[in-house]
């Protein structure tokens, strides 16, 4: 799909599958019964403010990762702005991913990985691909460096944002 209009097709995705599970009708078609729970959470990604305006408006929440916690922490607070504005209750459910890989060749194995994921890295990725291998972003035509630290691990970077990483669960998840 283009990603001209790419927004407005998931936000009408987004509606319909609300309307869905209301029990509302669709096109004139009740689809089935009325989920007594509201139906799943929704969880949307993104991190352009678009994006961000798009979880606060129609899901249950946002994920984000492989920016850092700093990211992380920004893009949650733009959230958690816009979420007060629909007139929401409660907090939004907030997620974080982290891309890594450990032992021998991680580099290797991290990066045929994603590739089987994302395919070719367009320009766009670049950060996100230095990121997910632990590498330095740099700037193209300049030499890499031969050694560089370890990014963040995920502990640290929800332990640092006050989320506890090991919660204690009553029953499964």
């Amino acid at each position: 799909m283009s990603t001209k209009g790419r927004g407005r097709h998931l936000d009408a995705m987004l509606e319909t599958m609300r309307a869905v599970w209301a029990g509302e009708p669709v096109e004139g078609h009740r689809i089935g019964p009325r989920l007594a729970d509201g139906g799943p959470a929704i969880v949307v990604g993104g991190n352009s403010d678009v994006a961000l305006a798009r979880a606060a408006r129609l899901a249950d929440g946002w994920i984000g990762g492989n920016g850092g916690a700093d990211h992380f922490a920004q893009n949650a607070e733009k959230l958690t702005s816009g979420w007060s504005a629909p007139g929401r209750a409660g907090p939004p459910l907030l997620k974080f991913f982290q891309y890594f890989a450990l032992g021998e060749a991680a580099r290797e194995r991290a990066e045929a990985y994603l590739r089987s994921l994302y395919g070719e890295f367009p320009a766009a990725f670049d950060g996100s691909r230095q990121r997910a291998l632990g590498l330095p972003a740099h700037r193209r035509g300049t030499r890499r460096p031969r050694h560089h630290g370890a990014p963040s691990t995920v502990w640290e970077i929800l332990k640092k944002h006050g989320i506890d990483p090991a919660p204690r669960r009553n029953g499964p998840t």
